[in-house]
């Protein structure tokens, strides 16, 4: 069985930069041909680095996934944590609504790649114990997120709406990736949302 026990971590300026390039050309070569498709040579290749530094950092391809299935999960947690730091304590369902909409489109438009690698590696971590511990934590923070949210939308239900509406985004994202709507902010995910809350909290209409 291949080892997963992750090599030690780069000291330098030049290491970290070197093994974060191996990272995100992981999940190039995941968004374009899934987990299986990810090899030393095929993240070498794709990060421009011999052959031998992707063997230096990583022992075995399963380090390569689950490096960076967490660092991507890292930067998703830090964006969520943002957000929630900056929840006001009342909500409006019109301005969540366009935020999420907003971020939504964001990603999808900024790098559409590293969004479609996201759902890979979560789909993969069905069949990979040790990604599985990954998607959970992120699955916790986005939780926490959603539910202080229909918390300050006035939600009776908060965590079970949050699950509602965390399935739904996650849903649209999918539907979004695999067949793109023209303009799909503002004519689908944000009047659909709209919609969802309204239903969810109707007191707090803006």
């Amino acid at each position: 069985m291949a080892s997963t026990r992750r090599r030690k971590l780069p000291t330098t300026d030049r290491g970290r930069a070197r093994r974060g390039a191996l990272l995100e050309a992981t999940l190039r070569v995941v968004a374009r041909e899934g987990a299986g498709g990810v090899t030393h040579r095929a993240v070498a290749a794709l990060a421009r680095v011999p052959l031998a530094a992707t063997t230096y950092y990583f022992r075995s391809r399963a380090d390569l996934l689950v490096a960076a299935f967490r660092h991507l999960v890292d930067g998703r947690i830090a964006d969520l944590a943002a957000a929630r730091a900056i929840l006001p304590e009342r909500l409006s369902a019109e301005l969540a609504a366009a935020s999420w909409a907003a971020a939504m489109g964001g990603n999808l438009r900024s790098d559409r790649a590293r969004v479609l690698a996201e759902f890979e590696m979560h789909l993969e971590a069905s069949r990979r114990a040790e990604l599985r511990a990954i998607h959970l934590r992120w699955e916790a923070a986005a939780m926490d997120y959603f539910t202080a949210a229909m918390r300050a939308l006035g939600s009776p239900l908060p965590e079970a709406d949050a699950a509602l509406v965390l399935s739904v985004l996650t849903g649209l994202e999918v539907g979004e990736l695999a067949s793109p709507t023209p303009d799909a902010e503002r004519v689908l995910v944000e009047p659909l949302l709209r919609r969802l809350l309204l239903a969810l909290a109707p007191a707090t209409r803006a």
